[in-house]
């Protein structure tokens, strides 16, 4: 008997992806057809917020930003909209990225418990479970994996992940959110959720996630959905702390408007 043995090359590999690609589109359903599990999101905004996805993905949007508030559930609500993304046949390797090691396992400890029967792998810390479904990895960790400077064989191509998630992206700067936004595959598509409130880089730094919602602001096929202190679900508490903060974030912005008003009067 002779043993034949290959090794996959990068374009046999884009091959290979690109006939799941045509055989998942031909198993998409409606996504609007598609129940939300209330076991993770019970909350009509989050619902909102999902089926608002959900409807731009059916018009032909590719890239979405989700700016949502401290204690809307925004984990709660990716884990959602990747089930039901999955059970819409819309999804099958799904990527959540972060830019912390911390974040990436609070992450991944918040999906087990929403989605408990899906697989999960810390990319982090664990690369023997790559074939899971959901990957979760902060963006040094992915680029990684995908451009492999080493030279060997990539642990992924661009074209492996349809679903990519983007957590508290007010902490990345534009050239990260640039580069990620750049290497999206045919036909995946993109979420960035973050809060602006909660920036903690610093002054010098801009947020790329308030840069990418001006300049995308007018590009076809990116949506943005924004969720308010209105919509805060963690306690009574937690709203009206984000609601006094706000107030006087809005009392010094004044103030410092007032003040360079003067300055150019003089």
């Amino acid at each position: 008997m002779n043993l034949l043995l290959f090794r996959l090359t990068v374009p046999m590999l884009l091959c290979i992806h690109l006939q799941k690609l045509m055989n998942r589109r031909q198993a998409r359903k409606d996504l609007l057809t598609v129940s939300i599990d209330d076991k993770i999101t019970d909350r009509y905004y989050q619902k909102e917020a999902i089926r608002a996805v959900c409807e731009q993905i059916g018009q032909g949007f590719r890239k979405h930003l989700l700016v949502m508030a401290t204690g809307t559930g925004k984990t709660r609500t990716a884990a959602s909209l990747a089930d039901v993304l999955s059970r819409g046949e819309h999804a099958t390797n799904i990527l959540f990225l972060a830019d912390r090691t911390a974040l990436v396992k609070q992450a991944k400890d918040g999906f087990k418990n929403y989605l408990p029967d899906m697989s999960l792998c810390n990319l982090c810390t664990n690369k023997d479970d790559r074939n899971a479904r959901i990957v979760f990895s902060t963006y040094p960790t992915i680029l990684n994996a995908i451009q492999n400077p080493k030279g060997s064989q990539p642990l992924f191509t661009p074209a492996h992940f349809d679903l990519i998630i983007i957590d508290e992206s007010q902490n990345a700067t534009l050239p990260i959110l640039k580069m990620a936004l750049t290497r999206i595959g045919t036909g995946s598509k993109m979420i960035l959720t973050g809060d602006v409130t909660q920036i903690d880089l610093s002054k010098e730094t801009d947020s790329g996630l308030q840069k990418c919602a001006s300049i995308l602001k007018n590009v076809d096929d990116i949506a943005t959905i924004s969720l308010t202190n209105r919509d805060v679900v963690r306690c009574k508490i937690v709203k009206d702390i984000v609601k006094a903060f706000e107030k006087e974030e809005a009392k010094a912005q004044e103030k410092t408007q007032k003040r360079a008003v003067r300055r150019t009067s003089r």
